[in-house]
Formats: C-alpha cells, sequence, structure tokens
C-alpha cells in the first residue's frame, strides 16, 4: 500500500556504555540472522504477480554512524523511519551510533513482516549470547531451533486445511466471520478534531496515562465477578465511551492475539500475531455488568476463530476500501504482558532507549502494559499463557499490579488535548464501572473535553473527506484502446467474462492478491509499474488508464493513437487497416514485451469532416510525420495490416529516401493493387456489414442484411470502444474506406531496400490470392513469409496475435533494436 512507509517498521534501540567493538556487533548479529530463516527471508514477485518467500544468505552489515547528543534523537527517527523494499532487503537492519565518551546507541529495525512484539525477546536474548561468544573469539554455542517459521506456516496451512473443504477449520472460521461481521459499520463516527483527508499521512503521536493499583484491583474485582478478563472489562469501558461520544451502539474494535500456541515457537522471531475484529453491541441502555457479559460473549467466540489470517478475512469481507482508513476497523485495544527483553552484553552497561516513531496504523490505539509495583508476585500475564500478546488475561483481586496506558492518536485527525481527554474519559468510565456494576450505560457521567464537547466524524458527514472504494456508477463504452484492455485484464484477474469501464474492481469481490495479480498484468501489458495504492485511488478502468500516462484525452479517433507509452525499447508504429481504425492493435500489447512502445496510426477523417489524402504517398508522408514527432530518427520498425501493409512499406521506402534506417517492415497480409485492377467503392450496407464484423458482432446470417438502426444497436450491444459509434461516425468511417480503396488501387509501391517481414492468412482462400510475388519488384531482398492458420479478417484474433507477436519480438529485440 505505501512503497517505503515506515508505518510497520519495529524499532528498538540500546544505550551502550563501555568498550564496544563494532566488528564483534557484525558478527553477533551475522549469528542471530544466521540463526533465523525469518531475518533473511525476501519477498520477490513470482509469475503473474504473486509473492513468495525466498530464503537467501544475507551479507550483514552495521554501518558505524558519529553522531553527538544534539543530533542523536534526528539521526535515530530518520533510520527508524527508512522503510524497507521487500523485494530484495533483508527484514532486520541495525545501526551502531557513535557517541563522545566511550557511549553508543545501538538501533535494531526490524519490519512486521518477519517479527511481532513476542520477536523482541529471543532477538534480545540470542544477539547477547552470539555478543559474549564474539567478545572471546568464539562462535555461538546454542542449541539449534526446533523449528523455523516455514515449518510453522506449512503446519498451520495443513492444520487449517482447504477453504474448499466445508469440514475444514478455516471453511468453519470463515464461516463465522461472514456471519460475525455481516452489516458491522465500516466507520465509527469518532470525536475529531478535523475532517478525514482523502488519503492517510499515517502521522501520529501518543499520549500516556495509568491506571493506579487501587482502580486495577477493582477492575479486577469486577472481572472475577463477570468470569471475564480485564482485557473483556475495559473493553467494555472503552466501547461504552466510544458510544456516548457519538460512534453509535454497534462498536467494532481490533485486537491481535500471540498466535504462539505451542512452546517451540517462542524461541522464534517472525510473525505469528494474528489480529482478530471485536465487534460488541451496546444498544438499550445496558447496565455494566449485562455489557461484560455481551463483550465476554463475542469476545470468547472471537478467540475460538482466531487462525484465519487478518489479510485473508479482509478479503473474503469485502469492506469499501479507502486510502483514509483502516478496513473493518480504525479503533485498536491492545493488553501487553509479553516477556521482557534482556539484554546481557560483557563489559558493557546496556540500557532502553527510546526511539522516537510517528506513525499510526489507526485512528486510535489503546495500548495497557502490565506492570508491578513493590511487593508484588506474577502478574496476571504471567499467570494466564492463553492471553499472551492478546486481550484474554484473568483477573486476581489478590495481585499487586497496575497498568500504563496509552493512547495512539493520527494527526489527521485529533489534536493532543482531544487525545488525552479521551484518556481521561476512559478512567472515568472505568471507576464508574468498578463503583456499580449494576448501574445503566446512561447514568455513567461523560464529561466533555475541555468544556466542549465532541465533533463527530461518521461516513455520511465526511463522506467529502473520504476516498471510500466502493459503489458502481454504471457503465459506458470505452472511449480508447487503452480502456478497451484494461476492461479484459480486470476481468482476467477477477475472473469475469467482462468488466464494464465503470465497474469498480472491490464491488466486483477484488482483493489484494488479485490486486497485486492484477498490476502485474498492467506492467507486463503498459510496460507501467503502478504501486498497489493506485487502484484503491482509481478502482475503476476508467480511473486506472488515466494513471497509466496522465493522457486524459479521449483519443479513439486521433491519427496518432498511443497504445503504450512507456518503455526503453524499440517503438513499433502499426498502420491502420483499410476501415482507417486501428483500434485491433491493442491485443499485441499482450505479445510483445512491455519495453516496448506500441502507437497506433489511423486515418485522418474519422473524427471530423476533414479533407482526405489524395493518394497513397500522402497519406504515407503524414504517418511519418507523425512517426518522428514520436521518434525523431531510426532504426524504425512498422507494421501494417491489410491496406496499413501497403501503407507502412510507402513510409519505410519515404524514410530511407530521407536517409534512415528501416530494421522492420512486417506486413499482415497486405497486397499491392494488381495494375489495371477495376475498384468498385462498397456500398453502406457492405461498410456496415464489414465494421460489424471488425467488432465481432455479425449478425444472424438467417436473419438477412441488418438496417443502419439494427446495426448501431448491435454495435452497442458489443460495447467497448464500438459504443462510441453513432450514425455520423458510420458516415466517416464510409467516406474514409471508400478513399483508402480508391488511393489504394491508384498506387504504384516504390522499392524498399531490405527484408520484409510478412505474415500471411492461409486459411479458407486459394493459394492465387496470397501471391506475395505481388511485392518482388518493390523489395530487394526476399521476403521472410510466415503463414498462419486463420483468414484474413481473423489476424487480430489472439491464438494468431500470440505467433506474430513472437516474431515481432525477436525482431525488436534485436542488436540494433535501439532507437
Amino acid at each position: 500500500m505505501e512503497p517505503g512507509s515506515s508505518a510497520y517498521n519495529i524499532p528498538g534501540a540500546l544505550r551502550l556504555t563501555g568498550a564496544v567493538d563494532p566488528e564483534v556487533v557484525r558478527a553477533a548479529l551475522d549469528d542471530v540472522v544466521s540463526r533465523h530463516e525469518s531475518l533473511r527471508t525476501v519477498f520477490p514477485e513470482a509469475g503473474d504477480g504473486e509473492p513468495c518467500q525466498v530464503v537467501v544468505d544475507v551479507d550483514v552489515d552495521v554501518p558505524v554512524v558519529a553522531v553527538d547528543d544534539s543530533s542523536l534523537i534526528g539521526a535515530l527517527a530518520a533510520e527508524a523511519g527508512r522503510g524497507f523494499d521487500l523485494s530484495v532487503d533483508a527484514p532486520l537492519r541495525a545501526t551502531l551510533f557513535d557517541l563522545p565518551g566511550n557511549e553508543f546507541v545501538l538501533l535494531f529495525v526490524l519490519h512486521h513482516i518477519a517479527g511481532d512484539g513476542w520477536s523482541v525477546a529471543p532477538l534480545a536474548g540470542d544477539f547477547s549470547v552470539a555478543y559474549a561468544a564474539r567478545a572471546g573469539g568464539r562462535a555461538p554455542q546454542w542449541e539449534p531451533l526446533a523449528v523455523q517459521y516455514a515449518d510453522y506456516t506449512l503446519w498451520q496451512r495443513d492444520v487449517l486445511g482447504s477453504e474448499d473443504d466445508p469440514d475444514s477449520a478455516i471453511a468453519a472460521q470463515l464461516a463465522y466471520w461472514r456471519e460475525r461481521l455481516a452489516g458491522a459499520p465500516q466507520e465509527l463516527a469518532l470525536p475529531v478534531d478535523r475532517s478525514r483527508p482523502a488519503v492517510s499521512t499515517y502521522r501520529g503521536d501518543t499520549v500516556t496515562f495509568s491506571i493506579d493499583p487501587e482502580l486495577y484491583r477493582g477492575l479486577a474485582v469486577l472481572a472475577r465477578g463477570s468470569q471475564a478478563s480485564v482485557f473483556m472489562v475495559v473493553q467494555s469501558a472503552l466501547a461504552m465511551l466510544l458510544s456516548r461520544l457519538g460512534a453509535g451502539d454497534d462498536i467494532v474494535l481490533g485486537t491481535s492475539v500471540a498466535g504462539r500456541t505451542d512452546e517451540a515457537l517462542d524461541p522464534l522471531i517472525g510473525f505469528f500475531i494474528n489480529t482478530l475484529v471485536l465487534r460488541a453491541d451496546v444498544s438499550g441502555d445496558p447496565k455494566v455488568a449485562e455489557l461484560i457479559a455481551r463483550v465476554r460473549e463475542g469476545d470468547l467466540a472471537a478467540y475460538a476463530n482466531q487462525d484465519v489470517p487478518f489479510e485473508r478475512l479482509v478479503e473474503v469481507v469485502n469492506p469499501d476500501r479507502s486510502l483514509s482508513r483502516h478496513p473493518l476497523f480504525q479503533v485498536t485495544m491492545e493488553f501487553q504482558n509479553v516477556s521482557g527483553a534482556a539484554i546481557d552484553l560483557p563489559g558493557i552497561e546496556a540500557r532502553p532507549f527510546q526511539v522516537p516513531m510517528d506513525a499510526a496504523k489507526f485512528d486510535l490505539s489503546f495500548i495497557f502494559d502490565e506492570y508491578e509495583y513493590e511487593g508484588a508476585g506474577k502478574s496476571e500475564g504471567e499467570r494466564e499463557r492463553d492471553g499472551k500478546g492478546g486481550g484474554d488475561g484473568g483477573g486476581d483481586g489478590e495481585s499487586r499490579t497496575a497498568l500504563t496506558g496509552t493512547v495512539g492518536f493520527s494527526l489527521d485527525l485529533f489534536d493532543r488535548s482531544t487525545a488525552q481527554g479521551l484518556a481521561q474519559r476512559l478512567l472515568r468510565v472505568l471507576e464508574a464501572m468498578v463503583a456499580d456494576p449494576l448501574a445503566p450505560m446512561s447514568s455513567i457521567d461523560v464529561p466533555e473535553i475541555d468544556g466542549r464537547p465532541a465533533r463527530l466524524a461518521s461516513p455520511e458527514s465526511d463522506a467529502a473527506g473520504t476516498a471510500t472504494v466502493g459503489g458502481s456508477t454504471g457503465s459506458r463504452a470505452s472511449r480508447n484502446a487503452r480502456e478497451e484492455l484494461l476492461c479484459a485484464l480486470f476481468a482476467e484477474a477477477l475472473g469475469l467474462p467482462s468488466v464494464g469501464v465503470d465497474d469498480n474492481f472491490f464491488d466486483l469481490g477484488g482483493h489484494s492478491l488479485m490486486i497485486v495479480k492484477l498490476l502485474a498484468k498492467v506492467r507486463s501489458v503498459f510496460g507501467v509499474r503502478l504501486p498497489i495504492r493506485a487502484l484503491f485511488e482509481a478502482p475503476t478502468v476508467a480511473e486506472l488508464a488515466l494513471q497509466l500516462d496522465g493522457d486524459t484525452q479521449d483519443g479513439v479517433f486521433d491519427v496518432l493513437m498511443p497504445l503504450r507509452k512507456a518503455g526503453s525499447g524499440a517503438p513499433l508504429f502499426c498502420v491502420h487497416p483499410v476501415s482507417g481504425l486501428g483500434w485491433s492493435y491493442a491485443g499485441l500489447l499482450r505479445e510483445v514485451a512491455a519495453e516496448h512502445p506500441i502507437h497506433v496510426l489511423q486515418a485522418r477523417g474519422m473524427g471530423s469532416d476533414e479533407q482526405l489524402p489524395h493518394t497513397l504517398e500522402e497519406m504515407a508522408a503524414e504517418y511519418v510525420a507523425h512517426v518522428r514527432s514520436v521518434q525523431p530518427s531510426g532504426p524504425y520498425h512498422l507494421l501494417g495490416w491489410s491496406f496499413g501493409g501497403v501503407v507502412a512499406h510507402a513510409m519505410a521506402v519515404q524514410l530511407q529516401r530521407a536517409g534512415e534506417k528501416v530494421e522492420l517492415l512486417a506486413m499482415l497480409d497486405a497486397y499491392p493493387a494488381e495494375p489495371g485492377g477495376a475498384v468498385s467503392a462498397p456500398s453502406d450496407q457492405q461498410l456496415l456489414d464489414a465494421l460489424l464484423k471488425y467488432a465481432g458482432a455479425e449478425p444472424d446470417p438467417v436473419a438477412g442484411p441488418l438496417t443502419q438502426n439494427a446495426a448501431m444497436e448491435l454495435l452497442g450491444e458489443r460495447g467497448g470502444l464500438f459504443g462510441n459509434f453513432d450514425a455520423e461516425s458510420l458516415a466517416r468511417a464510409g467516406r474514409v474506406t471508400r478513399n483508402n480503396m480508391m488511393i489504394d488501387a491508384a498506387h504504384t509501391p516504390g522499392t524498399f531496400d531490405g527484408e520484409a517481414l510478412f505474415f500471411r492468412a492461409v486459411r479458407e482462400r486459394p493459394q492465387s490470392a496470397l501471391d506475395v510475388e505481388l511485392w518482388s519488384t518493390a523489395l530487394t531482398e526476399k521476403m521472410d513469409v510466415r503463414e498462419l492458420d486463420c483468414t484474413h479478417d481473423e489476424m487480430m484474433r489472439p491464438e494468431p496475435l500470440k505467433l506474430i507477436g513472437e516474431a515481432l519480438g525477436e525482431r525488436l529485440a534485436g542488436p540494433s533494436s535501439e532507437g
């Protein structure tokens, strides 16, 4: 979504005092990376846009950067905020900041794809062991890991089974989530200070607060009396608070579960955590105890169905997608009770050092950390292993444990004072719940923030500021060949028979992996690499087409129409057949490598009433001028089908006369007019029938010829580019076609000094009609003839085009094809 973003970086730093040896640091980190495959895994594409995991050898480097105390924070923030290119970068890096006076700060940055909160402890422990060993001049002596992360992923797939198997665990859990999240609000109305921007900046900040030991004991007692956890009680309070602030009666929050269901996974660095969606019903003014019971029931069911990967859940539920907010929920709540990260480096004092981070993945994040005050025994999290890293810790009124709270907030939406007010309000609600578990929700006082009522944002009131993807607006005809081909690519990626220009990708069932596949197809066809977010910003063919090259012109009847502008390779110029239209060449985009731009030349007079060329030489000269406006000098590569092949030959002759090199002259079943041959202009009906055939909308032969109105209706049903045709367009097409036939009959080809690549259609035609010898006096070298098992009119169909594209690719990629 955000290439190079730091939103999913996990930074951690140590202040080191003593004789730190940078080479020992590097060697120790190399040991850790070698031990954990997850730290040397990259994620390249493996065909058709599918990402894959590849474990590679990593050359570990720990750069040493000299700083002073005044520049340290800025340097740390910059490095912690630098993104990863996951297709090539190992997901862990380290930097040693060298301060005056034997002081250092060692910064680790772990990408979330390879680690989670529980990974920090094994990372710290293994680094300590490795550093001690390397400082002593030896390799670390540790027990090999029982499993690697890839083993876990294979086990998980085996346990969950196939979604196609109705008896599998994954099928059952997905069925639960479909039902559980049906009708859930896609966005909560929160007490924001500003309207939601169309695209999130991910800028954030935090405020902290404390739940003192006495209140925590009260919460634990309330939890125990409700057969719930403290997490569930606090979640009930947060749901109550948000509802009272205007978020409605259906409060959806996100949380996480550790996912380490076997002790063999504890020593691993890896991404085991999963995200759960928790839905609370606060309707009907429930009493405190009743609300906790509702939350408990919903949470326990969610925990029982926690194995569905969150990204898959989003694909299945398929909510409206937006660049301005997180899907399914925008507020998270976490209880963190993971094991501490112990660092023990010989001869060095190591202390945790706070890394400044200003990223916010969500609108609001409520994070609670357990801590023990003097005289405390084991914490709730230590006593209840099942809740580690997630939300379900038990309650114990005798525990000497308290909580610190952090509210992370998006700076797009909230001021710091508002976040502080939310924290204080939450404390007031928690105190009221502990004081009277039988109090109805409406009786709990929720004071204004800073003496002012909250300003609410909702999908309805803030629609102008939210780039929400959803809602098809009906479809119109394609305006150009680019849109026509994009419609086909959308349909192919979505597995649908057809897609309209204004149909929304996500409304049609598109999801994240489909986006990757679609954009891979777009890159292979158009030569343009678009980020994933491009489809969120432009989810229809009409919108995405504009992002390919920024060309907002329809261009459907332009003389020079670019099918693919981008590319570093040799451009290919394709000349229209006798109809004057060049749209059918769009199929070549699939068959010719993406580095080659493709331009189509269409007949003058298709889009407006203007003077037509008097001779084929005049037409060729005009097209040469257009070609040279794109490519000022050769070598040139020309292609023409039927009448277009004759024009391409004339262009090649003119370019050679101008001293330019023509490296490729390709003709598709193109023949010069025989001297003295009779020419008769086609009738309107013949032109109409030819256009229908060109559009692939041939009428029923039994029904006989169609009237013009019926033919236009059939073209409209064909859709795409032909939806642009009306009676006026048809009249112009007839005028252009007749003129092309006349100038073709009067043309005598010049001599091209070189070879032509010739494709001839051999199906359903006598050999005499395929007499390539008609070109013998117009070429100095023998033609390279390739026969295609198709008719003349079928040459732009996928099967022949594939063979044509292969041959063109060989010539375009030749040693001297760059121009």
